[in-house]
């Protein structure tokens, strides 16, 4: 089966399901980013223990498991809060290990699973609920900028499908006009493939995809910011993909994982929207925070 095939059949089998768990909402959407979470962190210590690495792998997932309950439940001031004592946890845990020899990369390692796998992904959940989060801290206020106050529940799909359809949508057209166009290397040691050209096409493409899901979602906020959060989106979401090649490269591996054939693992296929998810995420706060002070002035 050619890899064209199997990227096409996986896609047809798993973006249905995830848009059903979207739609859906509530526990069953925390679950299945709780899911990709502990693969997504299953994935990164392979990486590491091939460097001879030994994090603490249970510590991990554990805090990981309590990070997603704590976006479930409530807001990103107590996972924030969460994510301080779960950096603290780490350092304590490590107390309790006997080989001290590790420890720096131990303790370093067991961090960076937990903030850049666990703690960027876990703002899906707090995307997916920021409708609610605004009528709750600007109560009827809110009403009188948008309609989206009302339906709340459908202010948070919208702004996921938004994230979803830029990023994917802008690595799509950066690859092709990558392949047919490429000449000047972007990155050439962390990723050889990379271009400049099918970066700017990146870039270029998100501000339109914003837009067009804007009007054909009906969401209300403001051309000219939605163009800057598209803009945003395109450059973040290469830093993003490029910041994971910096970690297979570092062990010169291909894909971090196989579960997703033909498209590598969770962080292959997640590695832009773990940057862009929470970039959307505090982009939308700001814009709504800046929009209920002008009623007041």
């Amino acid at each position: 089966m050619s890899d064209l095939k199997q990227r096409l059949i996986t896609a047809a089998i798993a973006l249905p399901v995830a848009l059903v768990l979207l739609i859906v909402g509530g526990v069953w959407f925390s679950l299945m980013i709780l899911f990709l979470i502990l693969v997504g962190q299953s994935e990164f210590y392979r990486i590491v223990e091939l460097k001879g690495v030994e994090p603490m792998r249970i510590t991990g997932y554990i805090l990981a498991i309590l990070l997603v309950v704590v976006a479930h439940f409530s807001n990103e001031y107590y996972l924030n809060l969460f994510l301080t004592l779960s950096i603290l946890t780490v350092f304590i845990a490590q107390l309790y290990r006997r080989d001290i020899q590790t420890a720096i990369s131990s303790i370093s390692s067991t961090i960076v699973s937990i903030v850049y796998i666990a703690w960027l992904m876990t703002h899906s959940i707090l995307l997916r609920n920021i409708g609610f989060e605004l009528v709750h801290k600007y109560n009827i206020v809110a009403t009188k900028i948008s309609h989206f106050v009302q339906e709340p529940d459908y202010m948070g799909i919208c702004y996921i499908v938004l994230v979803v359809a830029v990023t994917f949508l802008a690595d799509t057209a950066a690859y092709f006009v990558g392949k047919k166009y490429g000449k000047h290397k972007l990155a050439p040691v962390v990723s050889p493939n990379k271009t400049w050209e099918g970066a700017i096409a990146g870039i270029v493409t998100s501000p339109i995809v914003a837009i067009l899901t804007k009007y054909i979602m009906g969401m209300e906020m403001n051309d000219f910011y939605l163009v800057f959060l598209g803009l945003l989106l395109g450059i973040f979401g290469i830093l993003g993909d490029l910041s994971e090649s910096l970690l297979k490269r570092n062990v010169a591996i291909k894909d971090s994982g196989s579960i997703f054939p033909g498209h590598g693992g969770v962080l292959d296929r997640l590695d832009s929207l773990m940057f862009n998810v929470p970039l959307t995420y505090y982009f939308v706060k700001t814009y709504y925070y800046y929009e209920i002070v002008k009623l007041f002035q």
